[in-house]
């Protein structure tokens, strides 16, 4: 092994020493926060050495994640928002809800696909105002929301991404279409209301961690790149075989070569196909 190698090695290990003890030497959270700092500079430092760009004043501070459950999930509050008071509950076979009133119609399956058909609506004046009254009465928390985009004469539609434990949760999100100013249809991942319990004994690991674990598996994964773009921390859903709703931790890093997802739990790093 070539001298660079062994000590770019050592530079990793004390990257990873420093990160671990993190936890144990920092009691207060503005102290982990100002120490947090001082380690992504650190990694910054690492990365340079490898030939990489790394903003340490870009990294965000790490949220205390689990993996989790959302047990007896609710749909009854989607139904009352989007088909109203008439809404009458169907017997959902392979579905987790089904819902009518009328000609329109709602369900939703078990991995949160949701999927709305809306002959009567009410015409709204704001797109954007309509679609958060209608995800707040569905008990929707949103982490972000998109303006309207045109996709056709008089069709438009509106779309969210949900947060769970106040973190986003990526490859999700539902989309709102309105004609002529009234909903007509909504498609795309809904996951309802329920206990939120806690199935992991180990908190997600932190940003730096997710950037060495990254740095670590870049001759396995081939990773060509030379700078990472943005590090964003949420949720993934993952097939049980419960009828629970599972979720996983994970760092989204977005790279000049592609985008990573980093298992806040097993640290596992896998490629977003693009």
């Amino acid at each position: 092994m070539s001298v660079s190698k062994i000590k770019n090695l050592i530079l990793l290990i004390l990257a990873l020493a420093i990160i671990g003890l993190l936890p144990a030497v920092v009691p207060t959270q503005a102290a982990r926060v100002g120490s947090e700092k001082k380690v992504h500079e650190k990694l910054e430092a690492l990365y340079e050495s490898y030939g990489l760009s790394l903003d340490a004043s870009s990294l965000p501070a790490s949220q205390t994640l689990y993996s989790i459950e959302l047990e007896n999930p609710d749909a009854k509050p989607a139904a009352q928002a989007l088909l109203g008071g008439k809404a009458a509950e169907e017997a959902p076979a392979r579905m987790l809800a089904q819902y009518s009133a009328g000609s329109s119609t709602l369900q939703l399956s078990r991995s949160g696909q949701l999927e709305g058909r809306f002959t009567d609506a009410s015409a709204a004046h704001d797109l954007t105002r309509a679609t958060r009254r209608y995800l707040r009465s569905m008990d929707f928390d949103i982490a972000e929301i998109f303006e309207p985009v045109r996709l056709s004469a008089g069709v438009y539609s509106v779309t969210a991404v949900q947060s769970l434990c106040g973190a986003p949760v990526f490859e999700s999100a539902l989309t709102f279409t309105y004609r002529n100013s009234a909903l007509s249809r909504v498609d795309g991942t809904y996951y309802p209301a329920g206990e939120i319990v806690r199935v992991s004994q180990r908190a997600c690991i932190s940003c730096a961690d997710a950037l060495v674990a990254l740095l670590s598996s870049r001759d396995s994964l081939g990773w060509v790149g030379s700078e990472i773009v943005s590090c964003e921390q949420g949720y993934v859903h993952s097939e049980t075989a419960s009828s629970a709703l599972r979720f996983v931790p994970v760092w989204r890093i977005e790279t000049d070569a592609g985008t990573f997802y980093v298992n806040g739990i097993t640290r596992e790093v896998r490629q977003l196909a693009s």
